[in-house]
């Protein structure tokens, strides 16, 4: 199994396919260090549902396997994290089309100002 995913990861890191993400279990142990304990942090850009992986982390640190139902809701918080970050890419592609449209409108707009003869 592992030797049919790790190709299939590899093309997902290159740079090319942005648009994919990887969530294995490396990830998501990572992820719940971090975020576990974010009151020690005290950042103010938390996700939305971070509580989850407290409940996670304390499991981790006891030494326990985390079960299935809280494994499930922390992947659904990876997934709705991907989601969001997702969301202000595509905001932030928008934002920067609408600044280039509005650029060549007003070069355009120019040009014609420019060709017009004055009326005497």
């Amino acid at each position: 199994e592992k030797q049919l995913i790790s190709p299939l990861t590899r093309a997902v890191l290159k740079p090319q396919r942005k648009l994919f993400t990887i969530l294995s279990r490396d990830n998501v142990l990572l992820k719940i260090r971090e975020l576990g304990n974010p009151r020690a942090k005290k950042s103010d850009h938390l996700p939305m549902f971070y509580e989850i992986t407290e409940a996670a982390k304390a499991l981790l640190d006891a030494g326990e396997e985390i079960p299935c139902n809280l494994m499930s809701k922390v992947l659904k918080f990876m997934l709705l994290q991907i989601k969001a970050s997702d969301k202000h890419r595509r905001e932030a592609e928008q934002v920067s089309g609408a600044v280039a449209d509005d650029g060549l409108c007003m070069m355009a707009h120019s040009k014609k100002v420019a060709g017009l003869k004055p009326i005497l």
